[in-house]
């Protein structure tokens, strides 16, 4: 069963990121209010000085930068902390 998000008990993103972040901050603007059915819960990247993370910081959005050389269970388990 699919469970409609709403602004009481929204839909928790976590984004990849790998450049300047556009498409992050069109996440931001469309879903960044108190009253989104979706929450924007973290941002990570493999790249530690891209753009998309300075965005994320600027909108309170935790950050994490991950080795390229990271298990999958490691970026997993610290995306979902």
């Amino acid at each position: 069963m699919i469970r409609r998000a709403t602004a009481r008990d929204p839909l928790r993103v976590a984004v990849l990121v790998s450049g300047a972040g556009t498409n992050l901050q069109a996440l931001i603007d469309a879903f960044g209010g108190d009253t989104s059915p979706v929450r924007l819960v973290g941002v990570a990247s493999t790249r530690p000085a891209v753009r998309a993370l300075e965005r994320a910081e600027q909108a309170g959005i935790p950050r994490a930068v991950f080795a390229r050389t990271s298990t999958a269970e490691g970026r997993d388990a610290r995306l979902s902390a």
